[in-house]
């Protein structure tokens, strides 16, 4: 250590050269810690209450076998992606270890994708440039564009996505960045484990694997360095994709989203549309093209040092450019559309972002021999002007905008931390409740960095049903007026005793419809529990409540009509 600091005096290339690589590391740093923080708050969600084995504790053994029977239940009536089916049930918190468990596994998986996709991006250009600065430059940039411009809450607050996309997908990096970095036989096992892990994930991320891993074995191959290790890994991730694409379980769950059949060619053309729109917005409502430009003045300053195989990087480019489209077709395939929740859309956004700054590499070593001139100035005062005149026409353009500082932003507000005890105390006051229709009044202020818990107005949304299942309710609903109309048009009238001020020992309650008359919900009768009156599509009709002051109903001392 001694000696390093004395070479860092006396050196001043070594000294910029140090100083240079801490910086760009804690720049990395700086945008994936408070994401990493904010995961510390994840809660429960929707499908987090959903499961088997959570109904009574079990030891190591017993849950571990109850995963597998749960992962192979899943695989043949619903879906392929064994790994994380198996690993949602075993590491469920909902098993014991609640919340703290929770917030362990959260953070684990942040960090966790942190090191794995920084592992893959500094393995892919470790192959291309002996210059840490460079890679550790390309790291940061990767690192911006994926986690810069978007709120991925279903990734990294939200516990089965983090488990089926987060987890899978980080194992793959991980293998990817191990065998680009190292070529030992130890390290190829290992690697060849967590491919077969990442391959039972979701599809998405099976694809991206294998076709990651096939570049991978192309550069290989073209630098004749490929050796059966690397087709053996790629058989291994090949072979668990299909296992889990076959799955039985994705054709059950894909007749329910859409019974007519797959549409191969119209998933193509959705997946196209989807890469050009995430073009579309990342080049043109982010400042995403920087960090395309530095990546294409690194390969010229890389050009302009050392011979370059104009073939190799052609293919580099053709075969990076299919990457988005690839990755997103399982989900325009299963879905039969375009679009797709928030977590499908990480998934095309990291694809793009390291697609897009790999081509633009190669295409910038390509350049380096018909750039005659040295232009890093020139090109520092472009970034710079871009950075100060776009932001004055576009807000996407501004520091402000970035993800990471607004989310560190809300921290340091203790605005997430606020929200976060909010939905527990929503929680706790659901699982005390003594109504089977559990009312919910209010809900904690939302924030926008942040994920929300999502509960509806609509007692039959999956998210409200889910939560209600698992804390053995009939119903949970947000209720902001006495009456509800869902989308399919039910007609939902919530009464609750805490609508009354006086005592409501003797209470009476007609539902006098349109289609179905009078009808006596209770005639002088206690009223202690929430009361929900569910309505066909298209009535109409008035429900009214007469509290007495005792038993002979003679003397009204509060009513309320409600109307429908």
């Amino acid at each position: 250590m001694k000696e390093k600091w004395n070479r860092i005096k006396a050196d001043k290339d070594y000294r910029i050269h140090f100083f240079t690589t801490i910086l760009l590391i804690a720049a990395i740093i700086m945008v994936v810690l408070p994401i990493t923080v904010a995961s510390s708050m994840a809660f429960y969600r929707g499908d987090d209450f959903s499961g088997t084995v959570w109904e009574e504790k079990k030891s190591i053994v017993e849950l571990f076998m109850a995963s597998l029977r749960y992962a192979k239940g899943m695989f043949f009536n619903w879906q392929g992606a064994y790994f994380s089916m198996f690993a949602w049930e075993l590491l469920n918190p909902l098993l014991g270890g609640g919340l703290f468990q929770l917030r362990l596994i959260m953070v684990a998986s942040a960090v966790l994708f942190a090191i794995s996709l920084c592992t893959f991006v500094y393995g892919i250009f470790k192959q291309e440039t002996s210059s840490i600065k460079h890679r550790l430059l390309l790291c940061l940039c990767s690192f911006a564009g994926v986690l810069g411009f978007e709120v991925w809450y279903q990734i990294f607050y939200w516990y089965t996505g983090a488990i089926g996309y987060t987890l899978p997908l980080s194992l793959a990096l991980m293998g990817l960045g191990l065998i680009l970095l190292s070529n030992k036989r130890s390290i190829y096992v290992l690697a060849g484990i967590l491919f077969f892990c990442a391959s039972g994930g979701c599809l998405a991320v099976a694809a991206i694997e294998c076709y990651w891993l096939l570049i991978v074995t192309v550069s290989k191959m073209l630098k004749k360095s490929a050796c059966k290790k690397d087709y053996i890994l790629f058989a291994i991730a090949v072979g668990g994709a299909l296992a889990n694409s076959l799955a039985p379980g994705n054709f059950v769950r894909h007749s329910v989203i859409d019974d007519s059949g797959l549409h191969l060619f119209r998933a193509i053309i959705f997946s196209f549309s989807e890469v050009v729109a995430t073009a579309e917005w990342l080049f043109l409502d982010t400042f995403f093209i920087i960090f395309v430009l530095i990546a294409f003045f690194i390969g010229v300053s890389i050009g302009k040092k050392q011979s370059v195989n104009n073939t190799y990087s052609w293919i580099m480019i053709g075969l990076n450019f299919f990457t988005p489209i690839v990755t997103y077709f399982p989900i325009c395939l299963g879905y039969s559309s375009g679009g797709g929740p928030n977590r499908c859309r990480f998934m095309l956004t990291l694809a793009f972002v390291i697609s897009a700054i790999s081509i633009s590499f190669f295409v910038g070593k390509i350049s380096a021999a018909r750039i005659q001139a040295n232009y890093k100035r020139e090109v520092v005062l472009m970034l710079l002007l871009l950075l100060i005149i776009m932001p004055i026409k576009r807000d996407g353009w501004k520091f402000s905008s970035l993800i990471p500082y607004r989310t560190l932003m809300k921290l340091t507000e203790g605005d997430i931390q606020s929200y976060y005890r909010g939905v527990n105390e929503v929680y706790d006051i659901i699982s005390k409740d003594t109504n089977e229709d559990v009312f919910i009044f209010s809900l904690p202020i939302s924030v926008d960095e942040f994920m929300t818990v999502d509960i509806k107005e609509d007692p039959d949304y999956l998210i409200n049903t889910e939560c209600a299942n698992y804390f053995g309710k009939k119903t949970i609903q947000y209720v902001s007026d006495p009456v509800y109309a869902s989308g399919d048009g039910d007609i939902y009238i919530r009464i609750a005793p805490s609508y009354f001020k006086c005592d409501l020992q003797y209470v009476s309650i007609f539902n006098n419809s349109e289609s179905q008359g009078m009808e006596t919900v209770q005639v002088l009768q206690s009223f202690e529990n929430n009361l929900l009156i569910r309505m066909p599509h298209g009535d109409t009709g008035t429900v009214s409540v007469y509290v007495f002051a005792d038993s002979s109903g003679e003397e009204i001392i509060e009513e309320m009509e409600i109307s429908y």
